[in-house]
């Protein structure tokens, strides 16, 4: 368990870069929870999609420029674009990797029984699969073999018995739609094997999710059962119960390789820095654990939204549009640190949203400043989903009741204690607290301590620095000069340049 509540804000920036680097591909990052469900406790995507749906229910019809707090990957704006394509936003992220993310064009690929030949063309450039993967090629290793085993038939008698899947299948003198039966009696050891396939083939019983059955094309009695799913398929039972059906072993074996194994090959192919590719995109399935291959475009921005992405099997080798999308323009998101991002701007926003992060890394004596900013800011109100370590009923009660009594026209407020308005179950666990009003009620407060302001102070730099002369170190590097820091203006970002790296900032790596 971390412990956050005493956390400065350079060192809450150092938790998010080393978060970022050991996790890139996360979307879910900012919220803690995993992009993928590992286990029954772990939060999906469809979860995600839930709250966003909610939060921007409960976006006031009158707000017209909404600032994101803690936007991460981008994933809430193009929620929020999706619903309202009109409407005015900007994000705002500590974490120079989230910002980058959420400007890059994606796409996906998903694995499913990919075969040799298959190809893949990103750009113009195009991945055929293969039995291998070579440094500097354009094949993947897509080497799956589903496991199987056969089955011969001969002088089959009423009342034989064969299990299939956990499915038990009778010779009855017939084969009945989306039965268990087969015909033994259909003139030849060929017709009944063909009989056969047909039960095991019928999608009204239950086992072609797991297994299918062929007799070369009804002209052998020898009939193969092979699984469905690629790689290794033992646990597929296949059991005699009459010497008149042979089987060459009692489960599906010799299964090997799975769909996650090809878009592993995929992943290192399209990363190979000797084919090209990698100028184009990067790729990714979570660490290697998954089917589905995540493409990001080199370079931030719009123009990875032209990229090709298509496939010669649309389902084998499923790519989620024909082009990278969701490629966005320099400006919708801005590295920022809420303090002073909030305290310094000049921005008039109708309305503040963030979920998850707003304070979650805020010490206790800074989490009244971070309200009072928040809550000067946004005309038309704001929805907070808050960190329940720091955000506790006391504290909620304190700073929004008088927020709600100095508000003009509230239409809608609530906070811990008052969730009924909510009908996200897992949104309910997360504190959120809302006001929709029609005005402002306080100034931004004058001054800032100086644990807030870890732009002005250089402070940001200064932990991005180090993380990045220590990944060098780690790699066997010597200490790098510089690195791609950001340049700032009165406390706010304007801008990514070349920083020197101090040596004292390297002291003790």
């Amino acid at each position: 368990m971390i412990k956050r509540k005493n956390w400065s804000a350079v060192r809450s920036l150092r938790w998010f870069a080393r978060t970022a680097e050991e996790h890139p591909n996360d979307s879910l990052t900012r919220f803690g929870w995993k992009g993928l469900r590992e286990t029954a406790d772990d939060h999906d995507q469809a979860d995600v999609d839930a709250i966003y749906s909610e939060v921007i229910a409960k976006i006031p019809a009158g707000a017209t420029k909404i600032l994101e707090i803690g936007c991460g990957d981008g994933a809430f704006y193009r929620a929020l674009k999706a619903a309202d394509p009109g409407m005015g936003y900007r994000g705002i992220d500590i974490v120079p990797e989230n910002i980058a993310d959420a400007e890059t064009a994606k796409g996906t690929v998903t694995v499913a029984g990919t075969q040799s030949g298959d190809t893949v063309t990103i750009g113009a450039v195009t991945l055929t699969a293969g039995n291998s993967q070579g440094p500097g090629g354009l094949d993947f290793d897509v080497s799956v073999v589903q496991a199987s085993a056969t089955v011969t038939v001969a002088s089959v008698q009423a009342g034989n018995r064969i299990q299939v899947a956990g499915k038990l299948f009778e010779a009855s003198g017939s084969q009945t739609a989306s039965g268990l039966d087969f015909d033994e009696g259909a003139g030849s050891d060929i017709l009944v094997a063909t009989s056969l396939v047909a039960a095991i083939n019928d999608a009204g019983n239950g086992v072609n999710p797991f297994a299918t059955a062929d007799n070369a094309g009804g002209t052998s009695a020898v009939i193969t059962v092979t699984a469905v799913d690629v790689g290794s398929a033992a646990d597929i039972p296949l059991r005699t119960f009459a010497s008149t059906m042979v089987t060459s072993a009692e489960d599906l074996a010799g299964g090997v390789g799975s769909d996650v194994e090809a878009a592993t090959s995929l992943v290192a192919a399209i990363n190979d820095a000797g084919n090209g590719l990698n100028s184009i995109v990067s790729a990714d399935n979570n660490e290697g654990t998954s089917a589905i291959v995540t493409l990001r475009a080199a370079t931030p921005g719009t123009a990875g939204n032209s990229t090709g992405l298509t496939s010669s099997n649309g389902s084998r080798l499923a790519t989620s549009a024909a082009t990278l999308g969701n490629g966005v323009a320099s400006g919708v998101f801005e590295i920022g640190n809420v303090w002073e991002y909030l305290a310094e701007t000049t921005a008039d926003w109708d309305f503040i949203v963030a979920i998850g992060s707003v304070f979650a890394f805020t010490s206790i004596r800074e989490r009244d400043l971070l309200f009072d900013l928040v809550n000067s800011k946004a005309s038309k109100g704001f929805i907070i989903v808050a960190d329940p370590d720091n955000a506790t009923p006391a504290f909620l009660a304190s700073k929004m009741a008088p927020a709600i009594a100095e508000s003009v026209n509230v239409a809608e407020s609530y906070y811990e204690g008052a969730r009924t308005f909510l009908d996200d179950s897992l949104l309910k666990t997360l504190f959120p607290f809302y006001i929709h009003r029609d005005s402002t009620p306080a100034a931004a407060p004058a001054d800032l301590p100086v644990q807030c302001r870890p732009i002005s102070t250089g402070a940001f730099n200064r932990a991005l620095g180090r993380d990045y002369a220590k990944r060098e170190a780690r790699k066997g590097n010597p200490p790098p000069a510089d690195f791609g820091g950001i340049t700032t203006t009165g406390g706010l970002v304007t801008g990514k340049g070349m920083v020197t790296i101090e040596a004292d900032w390297t002291k003790g790596i």
